[in-house]
């Protein structure tokens, strides 16, 4: 009698922790479920993830326009010119009113390619394919001098600000991370811009700000 008692409240055991542990596990599983829920809720389904926008940046300078279709660089400050070599992501030489003058854009300073004083620099090669795909497939080069600016620099090359369809190439060059802002020796037309647009470079990181030393 004794052994059957003890053999009845065993399987009794038994059977109540078998119940027990099924309750536990309707439990777990609701829990389980209830993090789902609330993954789904904070996870953006229909956004991919590490995308970036590429909006059009509103700070870009306005292409100074003129009704006069004879303006002139050297007389006006503003006339078209027509690409002859790109030599690296800062210089080039075009076709101004019959003759070929070599340019060095205003303000910005690109990685240097050839130089006496410093070996092949990073991210050259990117910043002279950047400015000669912008150069030779424009439609339209405009070049601007700027009337704070000497009209040459001491290699006797032009200073200019270059407009590629309307878009100013020395801009374009800060704003996407393949040129900083440098040799401002006076407060030039577009110099507030550029800085700004130099920032918003350096925080994104983007071409040679990605391992550049602020």
């Amino acid at each position: 009698m004794i052994k059957m008692t003890i053999r009845t409240g065993s399987f009794l055991i038994v059977i109540i922790s078998f119940m027990i542990l099924i309750a536990g596990c309707g439990d777990i599983i609701d829990i389980a479920q209830q993090l789902d829920e609330q993954i789904e809720d904070i996870t953006p389904s229909d956004t991919p993830l590490n995308t970036v926008s590429h909006q059009k940046n509103e700070l870009m300078p306005t292409f100074p326009a003129s009704d006069d279709p004879e303006l002139g660089l050297f007389i006006d400050g503003i006339g078209p010119a027509r690409l002859v070599q790109c030599f690296d992501g800062d210089t080039a030489s075009f076709l101004i009113d019959n003759e070929v003058y070599k340019v060095r854009f205003l303000a910005i300073d690109t990685p240097e390619i050839h130089s006496p004083y410093t070996e092949k620099q990073p991210w050259s090669e990117e910043a002279k394919a950047y400015t000669l795909a912008h150069l030779s497939e424009a439609n339209e080069i405009v070049l601007e001098l700027d009337q704070e600016s000497d009209i040459t620099d001491d290699y006797g090359r032009l200073l200019a600000w270059i407009w590629t369809d309307g878009e100013l190439l020395n801009a374009a060059l800060v704003r996407d991370g393949y040129a900083q802002v440098r040799y401002l020796y006076d407060d030039y037309k577009y110099t507030e811009v550029l800085l700004v647009l130099e920032q918003e470079a350096i925080d994104s990181k983007l071409g040679i700000w990605a391992s550049k030393l602020n």
